[in-house]
């Protein structure tokens, strides 16, 4: 979890934006284990899962959203595709 130091994850969005679809969701939970972090999302129970080899990089906003975020966190997966946003 050392990667998300200085970023409140609990007070997080998750964004994902693909033809068609849009996806916005609260940060519920967050569970840390060896093989990286579970983040439960909205209330409905659905994960996201960071794995210790997914790619992080800070940018300005999620893709194709139009906001002040006092800070966004792209994630990828291991080959490079992006799995969505969490910004605050």
């Amino acid at each position: 979890m050392d990667r998300f130091t200085g970023y409140d994850l609990e007070e997080a969005t998750f964004y994902l934006y693909k033809s068609d679809l849009y996806i916005k969701l609260d940060v519920m939970d967050i569970v840390e284990n060896e093989t990286g972090i579970t983040i439960e999302l909205g209330e409905d129970k659905c994960y996201l899962v960071i794995w210790n080899d997914s790619k992080i990089t800070e940018v300005l906003h999620p893709a194709n959203v139009i906001g002040n975020f006092s800070w966004c966190l792209e994630i990828k997966d291991k080959d490079n595709n992006v799995m969505g946003y969490l910004a605050a």
